[in-house]
């Protein structure tokens, strides 16, 4: 399968929330080399390479959690006022809320608008994923690069928290 189907988060919410699908290219090194984008700077240059690097990290966590022998459920969530969360996986007691951003310097604003969301879908975690070097991880949210997110899982995902 080339795209990845992803459905909306159906819980209750008083806002107005997005109810369509989100497609993801399963394997973007694909995608880029069906463009004939050859170097990092040709997809750095694209527009859509946002999109692009959110889809390959959603593909990543959800194999993470596959490999770990997790059964994690996951959606995407969005409201109408453009509040978003590019993942929501539910497994067990759990429920993430993660944010991908291709920065390597994530803004606080970025993490408000998560905790907003998280508040929205009455996520126990937050989890806002960027190129950044450093990880913070706290009692429920974290920033963190994909390394240290896919290492977390590999450890046993939620049973154990930083």
């Amino acid at each position: 399968m080339v795209l990845s189907r992803i459905p909306a988060w159906s819980g209750n919410v008083l806002k107005r929330v997005v109810k369509s699908p989100r497609l993801y290219w399963r394997d973007s090194g694909l995608c880029h080399a069906l463009l004939g984008l050859r170097s990092q700077n040709d997809i750095l240059d694209q527009p859509w390479v946002g999109h692009s690097w959110e889809g390959w990290v959603v593909e990543q966590i959800i194999n993470a959690f596959q490999l770990a022998g997790i059964a994690a459920s996951p959606s995407w969530f969005r409201t109408q006022d453009q509040l978003e969360a590019d993942l929501i996986l539910e497994f067990g007691a759990e429920r993430w809320a993660i944010e991908v951003k291709l920065t390597s310097l994530p803004k606080s604003e970025d993490m408000r608008a998560l905790r907003k969301v998280s508040e929205l879908v009455a996520a126990t975690r937050s989890i806002l994923v960027s190129r950044t070097h450093d990880s913070a991880w706290g009692e429920k949210e974290a920033s963190v690069n994909l390394n240290a997110l896919l290492a977390h899982i590999k450890k046993g995902g939620g049973k154990k928290w930083q």
